[in-house]
């Protein structure tokens, strides 16, 4: 006997600690040497922050294409 089974997808979530640390991943995959344990986590808490400011910002009703205006300017030269 054939049973009908319906599933409901769930859309993928992605918080702050998921984004900072592919933000970090990506911003280290362009370079040849290894960077030590400290240069990794402030990069990682400057992304942190980042993507923490830009969430509240939304949250308040921030339109999606004024993201580049809420990167430091650190980020945008890289």
């Amino acid at each position: 006997m054939e049973e009908d089974m319906k599933l409901k997808s769930t859309p993928i979530q992605r918080n702050e600690y998921d984004v900072a640390i592919e933000l970090t991943n990506l911003y280290f995959s362009y370079r040849t040497d290894s960077p030590e344990v400290e240069e990794i986590q402030q990069v990682y808490a400057r992304f942190y922050a980042v993507v923490c400011g830009m969430d509240v910002k939304f949250r308040n009703g921030i339109p999606v294409n004024k993201i580049e205006e809420l990167l430091p300017e650190a980020l945008k030269e890289k």
